[in-house]
Formats: C-alpha cells, structure tokens, sequence
C-alpha cells in the first residue's frame, strides 16, 4: 500500500491545507479517498479530496471559477482549455500524458499558473485553429520556448512513438523473422499519404553503421518533404537519445 502523504501546511493554487479531514466511501467499488479541509484565499472552508488538490481539480472554494467566468468569460473557451491540458499534463501523475511531460521534467513558468498571465502572454497570436507547440522539445512552456501552429504541423513535430527504441522519430527497428537479421529502418510520409521507407542490414553495415546510415537517410527524407511544403518542424528526427 502506497504511504499516506501529510499535504497540512501545503498549498495549491487559492486552497491552503489546514488538516486531515478522514476518509470517504466512493459508490460502487467503495475506494477509500483521503479528504482534507482547506481554507481558500477568499476566507471559505472547504473539504477537498487529495487526489483533486493535487491535480488541479478543485482550485478554490469555487470562488475562482465564478471570477474567470464573470471577468474574461472563458471558461468554456478553447483557449482556457488548453492552458488547462498543459497544466495538467505537467502536475497531475494520474493524467495519461503526464510520462512525456510533467514525468520526464517538463514544467511551466511560474507565473502560467495563473490563467491571465497565460492568457497576457499567449493570447494575441492565437487563433482558433492553432494548437500550443514547444519549440525545444525537452524545453518548459514558457513565453520564450512557446510558439502557435497548426495540428498537421504537430502531427509531424510530435515527439516518437513510446514503442521506438532507437532514439530517433522516424527510425526504427525490424527484425526478418526467417533470417533473425536485424534491419535499421528510414520511414516518413510524404503530404499526400505517400510512404517512404528504406531498410540497411546490421549483417551488412554493423549496428552503429546501420543505425547512423538509417538517420541519415531520414533526414534525406525530411529535406525532401520540406521543399515539397510538408513543414516538418527543424528538431524533427533528431536524436532524442544517445545511441547504445
């Protein structure tokens, strides 16, 4: 069983934790939920689940809500939601991407917890069919690493598949099941579905050789996409992690 973690004396976002409040029964299952009462920067108590204060579920008493949706009105907004994603992304273990982002390092500036200094910053280049991208992959969201653009231009700018195991999006490795020999694999898409894909032999050119052969052979590739406007960001294919 997991350690029961103190959050007294903790803070998160307008709810200070002032004691263990007991445990709760959730309906069906019947999962005991740790609870903990809170007293809000607007001078409101409230009883919390911990689960929901570490996750940014719960914010406040509820005053916050009622400011953000009297006051810029967004709270249903597309861009409110992804200031939220990113948060959450970053701060809650429980979130299925939390690995790539708030798991592997990946945080925000300070002042972004805040959704109007969020929204100062990145809300006058916004537009409704862009999405937030970082321009350093294994940078922080902040004003600086932070830009907007389009959902096919993250698509291609998207970090490697979790399956790959080489450390380069774009290459892979392949196995011939009748021969055992082991192939380093080049692959892209081209913009109009089109495949690329080119196989070089471990037999042949050694692991280090086949492996360096299959990078550049993607970046071949990559270079070729560009000039047919496929838009593939610069960091696209780089080498994510160092070889063996």
């Amino acid at each position: 069983m997991a350690a029961k973690i103190d959050l007294t004396g903790k803070k998160y976002n307008r709810l200070l934790v002032e004691s263990f409040a007991g445990t709760r029964r959730t309906e069906g299952a019947g999962q005991s939920i740790r609870t903990w009462n809170c007293l809000c920067d607007c001078g409101n108590r409230i009883v919390v689940d911990g689960h929901a204060l570490k996750c940014d579920n719960t914010m406040s008493c509820g005053c916050y809500k009622l400011e953000v949706t009297t006051t810029h009105g967004m709270w249903k907004d597309r861009f409110y939601g992804i200031w939220a994603d990113m948060k959450v992304r970053c701060d809650c273990p429980t979130n299925q991407s939390y690995h790539r982002y708030g798991g592997r390092g990946i945080g925000y500036q300070d002042s972004w917890v805040d959704f109007e200094e969020f929204k100062s910053d990145m809300y006058p280049s916004y537009e409704d069919h862009l999405t937030l991208e970082r321009v350093d992959v294994h940078g922080n969201y902040c004003i600086e690493n932070c830009t907007w653009i389009t959902k096919a231009e993250q698509a291609r700018n998207k970090g490697m598949d979790d399956r790959n195991k080489t450390g380069v999006t774009g290459v892979r490795t392949w196995v011939d099941k009748k021969t055992l020999v082991k192939y380093y694999v080049a692959d892209a898409q081209a913009p109009d579905g089109s495949r690329m894909s080119k196989h070089f032999s471990t037999v042949k050119y050694g692991e280090e050789g086949a492996f360096n052969m299959a990078v550049e052979r993607r970046k071949e590739y990559i270079t070729l996409l560009n000039e047919q406007g496929a838009g593939y960001g610069e960091n696209h294919g780089t080498n994510k992690e160092a070889f063996l």
